[in-house]
């Protein structure tokens, strides 16, 4: 259910929201240029009531307009298409409820044309039998008392999309018939980002036809700027978006599907932004095996070279100069030591 407020001017400090009259059911609002919408999620009784769209401004509150909610009792030959995100807080909801009473009862999924599987299925006064290959939530029926019967789909997956039938008795008697699409948003790269990195963001809708379109809002305080829109003549599945500089102010995102020009679902996504991390050069304790090394050697290194080879080469000449003399020492060292050996004592 998604209802649309306009208004002719809306200035930056105003606010136009959609409240009800009572306790607050689940929805999703967005406000863009001088309009603004809700969709209500898993409509039931609780859902009925009465919704008023207010201008806020200057202080002063103003009706623009308000729509009352009346929700059917039975859901006999109901056939809907409905959104859902693909996200761990998204749940759908699928109420079977008559008032004649029969024997059997099971919810279908076809994920494409010819692969009906059981869900669920009951027979009067018996318990839920689960089937597969979707796990049935919390709110789920576990028994059937003749005149309600519900799936509840938590954690809505991207696979989940499909065709869901309420089949009573007869297997070719289909009840209800709810068509889910599913939506989901990612950013390129995952968990986390850099100040000024590169971010790409894409937007994915299970199946489209004619009507549908996406489009990429950026958040900015209490209202949207729409940065990305598919063309019209455009049928493509997703949608992407690269934000070439990340800022503090780009960190919340989000993407609307819209099908005849009516507001179908809203995917947010918020960038984590994180600090830079600090790479210090490695610096390597190993030796160079490289087989070209005094092709890197600078020019100060080739003088420091040449005047270690200067320098070892004055040594040799030294030693070699030097040596002469230090041949000749030993005979004479020899003949001092036999003159005092055979010196006379005076005693």
């Amino acid at each position: 259910m998604t209802w649309q407020c306009d208004v002719p001017h809306i200035s930056e400090s105003s606010t136009l929201m959609w409240i009800k009259e009572t306790d607050q059911t689940s929805n999703t609002t967005l406000m863009y240029n001088n309009s603004a919408y809700i969709i209500l999620h898993n409509v039931d009784e609780n859902s009925e009531g009465i919704y008023y769209c207010i201008l806020q401004e200057d202080g002063r509150t103003t009706t623009i307009i308000n729509r009352t909610l009346s929700v059917t009792q039975y859901s006999e030959s109901k056939k809907l298409t409905i959104y859902r995100q693909s996200s761990n807080d998204s749940d759908l909801l699928l109420i079977c409820k008559s008032k004649k009473k029969y024997h059997r009862l099971m919810w279908t999924f076809e994920s494409r044309p010819n692969s009906k599987a059981t869900l669920i299925a009951v027979e009067k006064g018996g318990e839920v039998q689960v089937k597969g290959p979707i796990e049935p939530g919390v709110k789920t029926s576990t028994t059937y008392d003749s005149q309600i019967f519900v799936l509840h789909i938590s954690s809505v997956e991207f696979k989940n999309s499909g065709t869901y039938r309420c089949i009573v008795d007869d297997q070719n008697s289909f009840y209800t018939v709810t068509i889910l699409r599913t939506i989901r948003v990612s950013a390129e790269p995952p968990g986390g980002v850099v100040r000024n990195q590169s971010v790409v963001l894409t937007c994915e809708v299970s199946s489209v036809s004619d009507s549908v379109k996406l489009v990429w809002f950026r958040m900015q305080k209490n209202r949207t700027v729409l940065i990305k829109q598919q063309k019209p003549y455009e049928k493509k599945k997703l949608l992407t978006v690269i934000v070439n500089s990340l800022q503090s102010d780009l960190l919340h995102w989000q993407c609307a599907v819209f099908s005849e020009n009516t507001l179908r679902a809203v995917a947010p996504i918020t960038i984590s932004l994180i600090s830079s991390a600090t790479n210090t050069p490695k610096i390597s304790t190993e030796a160079s095996t490289s087989p070209n090394q005094e092709d890197t050697l600078t020019p100060e290194s080739h003088i420091q070279t040449v005047i270690l080879v200067a320098f070892a080469v004055t040594i040799i000449v030294l030693i070699l100069l030097k040596r002469p003399e230090e041949e000749a020492a030993p005979p004479l060292i020899k003949s001092f030591q036999s003159d005092i050996i055979t010196q006379p004592s005076d005693d």
